[in-house]
């Protein structure tokens, strides 16, 4: 019986496992937020705390009162996994998720399903804030030489969360798991800052059994020195890819779902195909860099959006769907060597803005960036609110404000499917790109000639 459409699992081995499911679900969910909370306390003083608390609880109350889309699939999935030993991969072909996504969402799962959504959005508000902390204070902590970011002023802190707000709802609304990846992540940058690089390893590696677009962060990681970090992942991706799951589903399902994943997944992207299961097309909802040629250098944009003919007038379509994807895959590849070379003896004052150009090459780098994957933006806003506040000359401070200005506008101009069609969210995010990656350039210039 297939309980993703919405039915219960009559069955005396469900109950039978409720207790203990309950008691380890409570305990790690308040375990978790709590621990996230503890090294609150002197920021919970500021006048800043209480506007993001009072955030707090109108997101979570805004969340709780919506009807969520993509949580209730994952709640159904996982219990069919756990309860009626379910092929993954076979029954459900829009989902990509790597097996451990689903050990996560277990301790949820043995709630019932509105109570449980409710449990997954108050933890995901609670890891979107422990993750904003967690970048104001890398901030607050450069190196010596570089200036202080300084969050008494409420509204520095706040303002990176308000220009994203309506990504953070739209996350919340659907129910996705791109809040827990983008803390994740997060932490694992905070850990590589403080020097913990064998937990940078195994937390980067949490967030790669996730979703594995993280994996690029460990590639950046490992190009700045980080042995460490690479132990640490391996360690990671044994336990994430391998040890928990069996312990879920069994060893034989495990590797069968692993391997599953592999051939269904992992290689028709490094193959580069114009399909991958019912997991990448190129609607109005997907704003990468494939999406975006292939919805304006193809036919498609004017066939799948008739209305009024704009896109037959305005679109370059002038090309197929295979030559665009392969001129993707020749600038994804042209990206990140530029980035690799420009990268290359950069003082570490800069490490704030290669993560944030990171975050944002996720973006090109995956076919599928829906408009919640870019809940990511909120390390390069907060960035850049810093590089203004801070001042490192009027030219930067132009640059900044024209890539922020860029990003929050054209953003805004999504308000349909089909004014969101016409790609503003990866357009005004890749004029901010581009507008970070100037800065980088300029400051890495002034940092040569300030030590000659």
């Amino acid at each position: 019986m297939n309980i993703c459409d919405g039915k219960q699992v009559n069955s005396g081995k469900l109950n039978r496992f409720y207790p203990f499911y309950q008691f380890l679900s409570s305990a790690f969910i308040c375990s978790t937020i709590l621990f996230m909370f503890k090294g609150f306390p002197a920021f919970l003083k500021t006048k800043t705390s209480l506007i993001l608390l009072g955030t707090f609880l109108a997101v979570l109350i805004y969340a709780l009162t919506r009807r969520t889309v993509d949580f209730y699939p994952f709640y159904w999935i996982t219990r069919e996994l756990l309860y009626l030993n379910a092929d993954l991969y076979g029954t459900h072909p829009a989902f990509s998720y790597p097996p451990f996504f689903y050990c996560v969402v277990a301790p949820f799962a043995v709630f019932q399903a509105k109570v449980a959504f409710g449990l997954w959005i108050a933890f995901s508000v609670a890891l979107l804030f422990a993750a904003i902390f967690l970048v104001l204070k890398m901030l607050q902590s450069v190196p010596s030489g570089s200036p202080v970011f300084l969050t008494e002023s409420w509204n520095k802190a706040y303002l990176g969360l308000a220009l994203v707000l309506f990504i953070v709802f739209d996350n919340l609304y659907l129910g996705q798991s791109n809040i827990l990846v983008f803390f994740l992540t997060v932490f694992s940058i905070y850990l590589f800052e403080d020097g913990r690089e064998y937990l940078s390893g195994i937390t980067i590696a949490a967030a790669i059994a996730i979703k594995i677009t993280p994996a690029l962060f460990l590639v950046y990681f490992i190009f700045r020195g980080g042995r460490k970090v690479f132990t640490g992942a391996l360690a990671g991706l044994a336990a994430f890819f391998f040890i928990i799951p069996s312990m879920f589903f069994g060893v034989a399902r495990s590797n069968g779902f692993f391997r599953d994943f592999i051939s269904q997944v992992i290689l028709p992207f490094a193959k580069n195909d114009t399909i991958i299961r019912e997991t990448v097309y190129y609607t109005h909802t997907n704003q990468s860099l494939d999406a975006f040629l292939v919805r304006h250098f193809t036919p498609m944009g004017a066939e799948w959006y008739p209305a009024t003919g704009v896109h037959k007038f305005i679109d370059p379509a002038f090309f197929t769907v295979g030559q665009v994807k392969a001129f993707s895959a020749f600038f994804k590849v042209f990206l990140l060597s530029f980035f690799a070379f420009i990268f290359r003896g950069a003082p570490k004052k800069l490490r704030r803005l290669e993560y944030s150009l990171v975050f944002l090459l996720v973006f090109y780098i995956s076919p599928s960036s829906w408009l919640s994957h870019y809940i990511a933006v909120i390390f390069a806003y907060y960035t850049a609110i810093f590089w203004f506040s801070c001042g490192t000359g009027e030219a930067n401070r132009n640059t900044i404000l024209l890539g922020l200005f860029s990003a929050v506008i054209l953003t805004a101009t999504g308000t349909t499917p089909f004014l969101q069609s016409f790609s503003g969210m990866f357009i005004g995010h890749f004029i901010l790109f581009v507008c970070l990656t100037i800065v980088y350039l300029r400051e890495k210039r002034i940092s040569k000639t300030v030590l000659s």
